[in-house]
């Protein structure tokens, strides 16, 4: 396991919502070098240590370990929380969208070849 990730995750996550080690040590509940033992290597967090983290930022462990931006991983969870509103219908209808979105770098990267000039309408 590669804990400089967690470390940098968790270093990541506390700039992101401006905490300082000591801040994230004492809402957690923790001696005030909790945090700084891990952003600095020298300790891993247990797994009930790493859960409140997670629920501490309102991310799933997934989500921690995503190698995804964590503004990425926001988006993610807004569109998540909008697509938990929707009926089924237009659930398929998303499912659609997004599916023509995986075919769309296809069609773009051959729009984006050159093209043979004897095809090319000319402009009078």
């Amino acid at each position: 396991m590669d804990y400089t990730f967690i470390s940098e995750r968790l270093i990541q996550l506390m700039e992101q919502h401006d905490l300082s080690e000591y801040e994230l040590s004492t809402r957690l509940g923790r001696c005030k070098s909790y945090i700084n033992k891990i952003v600095s290597g020298k300790a891993s967090p247990s797994m009930k240590a790493f859960w409140e983290i997670c629920d501490h930022f309102q991310i799933t462990p997934a989500e921690f370990f995503s190698t995804a931006s964590l503004e990425e991983v926001a988006l993610i969870q807004q569109i998540q929380a909008h697509l938990k509103e929707l009926d089924p219908h237009s659930l398929r209808l998303v499912l659609l969208f997004l599916e023509a979105l995986e075919i769309a770098p296809e069609a773009s990267a051959k729009a984006s070849r050159p093209q043979d000039p004897r095809c090319v309408p000319r402009s009078f």
